[in-house]
């Protein structure tokens, strides 16, 4: 009967010591911020008596504002004289570490094998050693990273189909198409991927087509919805614009600026953004006649180098009175890109001025049937 007495005692004070270090360990924790550390202090006065094998909860703390989060784990003893050999720390939330043998040597820190993904809340339970007695002066500290976001790399690229376009009496409007390609160079998946395309004021929307997504148009500005693009992928955009009438023409070379982006972050931005220039070409006469204009250069590819780091092109246009009629007063206008330097042009017949990068000829009457060859040169950049 002494001896049943005596164990119910014993059990009662394990219970007891067990609450008080629940207690003081709660005490001894804060909420955490988001992406820092959780610690976890066991005072030093705290000892459990307990059969080795047994198992006793010691701590609970609140790790909800960390939740999802992979953290390492580790036991600093700032006990100096104990040694208790064996005693192991399971710490839990979503899943589970053991710090394992945490008293064999005082002052010492051990760390958990794995990372411990984290829940709502965390708890620290003891599981006894071989000598039945833990002294504590242990804190439990949980250490998480804040979370690398997404990097990948968008790059964008425009074109136009044909190049000049060229519009007279008896086509005074043509429509211009553009290509672009947005292709997603990784790492990582681009998400909600959207391109803007702004359009010139010289040109007039038609349409748009988008390989997958959709895209709309207001007030001159082309938006495409595209969605996720996985990375190596890449969507074909279509565009087709219309130029201004003939005689309204005011922009013979309009600059088309797209541009793309997404909810993923981006390591290069340069590669955002693209242009395409389209050089126009308007042939007026007044009467009722078929002009017809072509350009040729008279050498392609041209090659620069250090010792010529510029060269000469020669360009040759070339009009033609189709009929029925005579052409009066024909006037050819050529805009020529900014990366090019005028330097001189020759009509078979009437004149020629440069003004602002547009060279205009005035070349009078034209009958039918006959042409007129403009020599246009120009002098590439260094």
């Amino acid at each position: 009967m002494t001896t049943t007495k005596g164990l119910t005692l014993r059990h009662r004070l394990l219970v007891i010591a067990a609450a008080l270090a629940v207690l003081a360990s709660l005490l001894a924790i804060s909420a955490p911020p988001a992406w820092a550390s959780i610690d976890i202090s066991i005072p030093i006065d705290t000892v459990v008596r307990a059969e080795a094998g047994s198992e006793t909860l010691l701590a609970t703390a609140d790790s909800s504002e960390l939740t999802g989060q992979e953290c390492t784990v580790r036991a600093d003893s700032t006990n100096g004289k104990s040694v208790h050999p064996n005693n192991d720390l399971i710490v839990v939330s979503v899943t589970s570490v053991v710090l394992e043998d945490v008293e064999s040597t005082p002052g010492a820190t051990t760390h958990a094998d794995g990372a411990l993904i984290m829940g709502d809340t965390v708890t620290v339970t003891l599981l006894m050693g071989e000598d039945g007695v833990f002294s504590a002066g242990i804190t439990v500290k949980i250490v998480c990273e804040p979370p690398q976001a997404p990097v990948t790399d968008l790059e964008v690229t425009k074109i136009d189909l044909v190049d000049p376009v060229v519009v007279d009496s008896d086509n005074p409007t043509a429509l211009i198409t553009y290509e672009v390609t947005v292709t997603n160079n990784g790492p990582e998946l681009a998400e909600n991927v959207v391109v803007t395309d702004t359009l010139p004021a010289s040109l007039t929307y038609v349409s748009s087509s988008p390989g997958v997504g959709s895209c709309g148009h207001a007030a001159g500005v082309v938006t495409c919805q595209l969605g996720d693009l996985a990375v190596g992928d890449s969507v074909l955009i279509t565009i087709v614009v219309e130029t201004e009438a003939v005689g309204e023409i005011t922009d013979f070379s309009p600059l088309n600026v797209v541009e793309v982006s997404s909810d993923t972050e981006e390591s290069n931005l340069e590669n955002n953004v693209d242009d395409e220039e389209t050089n126009i070409i308007e042939v007026l006469s007044l009467g009722f006649a078929d002009l017809e204009v072509t350009k040729i250069d008279l050498v392609d590819p041209v090659v620069v180098d250090s010792d010529n780091p510029t060269a000469l092109i020669t360009y040759e246009v070339t009009v033609a009175n189709n009929g029925p009629e005579l052409a009066e007063n024909v006037v050819v206008t050529d805009t020529l890109p900014a990366s090019l330097t005028y330097v001189s042009s020759s009509p078979g017949v009437g004149t020629c001025a440069h003004a602002a990068g547009v060279v205009t000829c005035q070349l009078g009457d034209l009958a039918v049937g006959d042409s007129v060859l403009i020599t246009i040169v120009v002098e590439t950049e260094a």
